[in-house]
């Protein structure tokens, strides 16, 4: 019996030392959490307003488009944002989102449904007021 526990033992020192060597070299190759700009990366949530800055840039309405900030849309834990449309793909590659459970809550107005425009320098979202499907204006 005593044969056996020192082969165990054995057999799981062996393991560990070729383990820990490995998990260091799978943290390093793969970036640990950041990504080609070396800024780190939010598994899902929104960055916070001054991270978005150097994304909302710009000088004409034009210059800006919608996105989401966050793997998740804004009624489900990211948030509508309007940012530089030359910097859609850098913004997007802050998040990981392969793995993230967004809920399924409807937001009314829709997520989305604003407008974005340049202001003072900086893309902004103003949020739509009400769901154009219920809007006073409709016919009787």
């Amino acid at each position: 019996m005593r044969m056996k526990n020192l082969k165990v033992k054995k057999m799981f020192l062996l393991l560990r030392s070729f383990l820990l060597p490995v998990s260091f070299l799978v943290l390093l190759c793969c970036g640990a959490g950041s990504n080609s700009t070396g800024l780190a990366v939010k598994d899902g949530g929104p960055l916070s307003d001054s991270e978005t800055l150097k994304y909302r840039s710009c000088t004409h309405d034009l210059d800006c488009i919608y996105t989401q900030n966050g793997c998740c849309d804004c009624a489900n834990g990211g948030a509508d944002i309007a940012i530089n449309l030359n910097k859609l793909t850098e913004f997007r590659d802050n998040f990981h989102c392969n793995n993230v459970a967004c809920s399924m809550i409807a937001a009314v107005p829709a997520c989305g449904s604003g407008t974005v425009s340049c202001k003072s320098g900086l893309c902004e979202y103003i949020k739509a007021t009400e769901d154009p499907h219920t809007s006073s204006n409709s016919v009787n």
